[in-house]
């Protein structure tokens, strides 16, 4: 160039997302608990409605009840260890009809919004005959999303008695990145009427012929994988009930019109900010899809004023972008309220509508929670989640994994997105807003969450990407508990990083990176094939070590640290020296085929 002149940008870092969650980004607790919290008593006939039913821990007032679609095969059930699977594997259960035929309606299955698309498959277990096969539903809404979802069958299928059946699920596809994720065989199954679970079942899904499947049984009654679900009823054309939506956990569900409310006293066993969480849905039909109803705790309003503030409001404000109302596929909550003392207290919903609309909107609940607010600033770091992407639950082990690719190639790690992300980009509830602006821990978690990020090589983090403080308190917003951390980071010195192999060190293929999906091997092929290292020079000091290859074959390699050429071409039958200066931290060493056959012994660095 005759007349060169300095660019006006470089690029200069890389890095991964930093967002991070908390073990329990829900507040789950399960001390204090409402009684029938899925509406399961009394049992009503198949297909009907009941208000102000007798028999129930509820107590329901005016257009309000509880109603019931078909029976469950899955009537509850406990989670075993979540388990991946890339294989090409079906699991399920095996289960016997009772004395009397019963009618199945829908088959359904695990799934979470990261999995393939999934199918589930109805079997004879003596004949291996396929009796129904569906695909599950695929439109999830976000990745913190999952539950146990049907599909409905063209018509109603009879399973006769005393015979015996498996229900599978597999992936219609297999995805590397987001694998079939389903509980374990340690999950136990509590069978609905006239079903017995017989034990879980898992086949080689080898063809799209699940006749062929080779199933495996272990006779472990109770128990299955999944879990698999279907639903059924013991005459072949009930008449459903009109235009309220298929419970998903159990039979029966919950619903109010107009000015129906339903109630319940609740012992708390501790004090503390507390809030609703359930399944709710509406008819759908024009906005806000849903009966207008408010939530109080004794006299203290927590109708929420939308999902992702820490506000209330007159009339609960739920759904929001990305959340359907018309089912119950999403999780909504209150606002926060605060329990000053242990001990009874009435949690109440009370419709507001008055009428004047044919037909009334309504709203139907299930699956009421009391979770804390203490329970989620307690529980530590966890997975957090953004639209299209999961955050590991181990926050250090994600980050120093993030950093060593900018590290080994002498680039400054940044992050391009960070923050609380609890609930993701459109799936949070109001416990979480509350946790994050008002809660004190929130500060000490940033502020963990910044120095894992500095300890990890980061050089940029960066802030922005979700509130810090809530939108009405933009004046003040110093003074919140993220903003908080957040100046407190930017004022203080961070940690030295220390993520990589402490020094001195001898290093070889099984510290090396593993940057595809196969393990790194020692033998440097190809020409540009690499082997490469984090080490950490755990010193106050910056120090000098002695970097020398151990090689062998008939080519030559190059060796980088922090991405500069530090030597070339260099003979595998060179037994030299390398002196490098490494300041206190994390470093990247790379060495990298050159020519011909290289393959590393070991790299020591002392």
């Amino acid at each position: 160039m005759a007349q060169p002149h300095p660019v006006n940008y470089y690029i200069w870092g890389g890095g991964g997302a930093t967002y991070y969650g908390v073990g329990n980004p829900l507040g789950i607790q399960h001390q204090t608990r409402f009684a029938d919290a899925g509406f399961e008593q009394p049992v009503l006939a198949d297909y009907s409605v009941k208000k102000d039913p007798v028999g129930t821990a509820w107590h329901f007032h005016g257009d309000a009840g509880i109603y019931r679609w078909a029976s469950h095969a899955v009537a509850g059930f406990r989670g075993g260890k979540l388990q991946n699977d890339n294989t090409k594997q079906a699991v399920g259960m095996r289960f016997q009809v009772g004395s009397r035929p019963i009618f199945i309606h829908a088959l359904g299955g695990y799934i979470n919004g990261s999995m393939p698309p999934v199918e589930v498959v109805l079997l004879n277990a003596a004949s291996h005959q396929v009796l129904a096969q569906v695909q599950l539903p695929t439109q999830r809404p976000t990745e913190s999303f999952s539950g146990v979802f049907s599909t409905p069958l063209k018509s109603p299928l009879r399973l006769d008695a005393s015979q015996t059946y498996d229900v599978l699920e597999r992936p219609v596809q297999y995805w590397s990145w987001h694998p079939f994720e389903v509980h374990g065989a340690g999950m136990q199954v509590k069978a609905g009427p006239g079903v017995s679970v017989l034990g879980p079942v898992q086949a080689l899904a080898n063809g799209p012929d699940a006749s062929r499947w080779q199933r495996q049984f272990k006779a472990q009654a109770g128990h299955g994988y999944g879990p698999v679900d279907f639903s059924y009823t013991t005459t072949a054309s009930p008449s459903p009930a009109v235009d309220l939506p298929r419970p998903v956990a159990g039979a029966q569900a919950a619903f109010i019109r107009g000015t129906g409310s339903m109630e319940q006293t609740v012992d708390f066993a501790k004090p503390g900010y507390y809030a609703l969480m359930f399944d709710a849905a509406g008819p759908g039909k024009g906005w806000p899809a849903y009966g207008p109803f408010q939530i109080f705790c004794d006299k203290e309003n927590a109708s929420p004023a939308a999902q992702d503030s820490d506000q209330t409001a007159v009339v609960a404000g739920l759904g929001g972008f990305n959340r359907p109302i018309q089912n119950f596929r999403e999780v909504y909550g209150s606002a926060v309220f605060h329990i000053a003392r242990a001990g009874p207290h009435v949690i109440r919903i009370q419709g507001v509508d008055k009428g004047g609309k044919s037909p009334r909107p309504f709203t139907v609940f299930d699956n009421m929670r009391i979770c804390s607010v203490a329970a989620i600033i307690k529980s530590g770091f966890g997975s957090g989640q953004a639209l299209g992407q999961i955050g590991q639950s181990n926050y250090a082990k994600q980050l120093n994994g993030q950093a060593q690719y900018p590290t080994v190639f002498g680039l400054h790690v940044a992050a391009y997105e960070a923050g609380w992300s609890l609930g993701g980009d459109f799936g949070s509830v109001p416990i979480q807003a509350f946790a994050k602006y008002h809660a004190a821990g929130a500060t000490t978690i940033n502020n963990a969450a910044g120095e894992i990020f500095a300890r990890s090589g980061g050089y940029l983090n960066t802030w922005g990407v979700y509130h810090y403080w809530p939108a009405h308190g933009l004046v003040h917003a110093a003074s919140y508990p993220l903003m908080k951390s957040i100046l407190h980071l930017a004022d203080t010195v961070p940690p030295v990083s220390d993520a990589g192999i402490a020094l001195p060190a001898t290093l070889s293929a099984a510290h090396a990176i593993q940057w595809t999906w196969q393990k790194p091997t020692a033998q440097l092929a190809q020409p540009g094939a690499w082997l490469s290292w984090i080490v950490c020079n755990r010193r106050p000091h910056t120090a000098v070590f002695h970097l020398k290859v151990q090689a062998s074959g008939n080519g030559r390699y190059d060796v980088f640290v922090d991405g500069r050429e530090v030597a070339a071409k260099q003979p595998v039958s060179h037994d030299g020296t390398i002196i490098v200066h490494l300041a206190p931290g994390d470093h990247g060493i790379l060495v990298r085929n050159a020519g011909g056959i290289v393959s590393i012994r070991a790299v020591s660095c002392r």
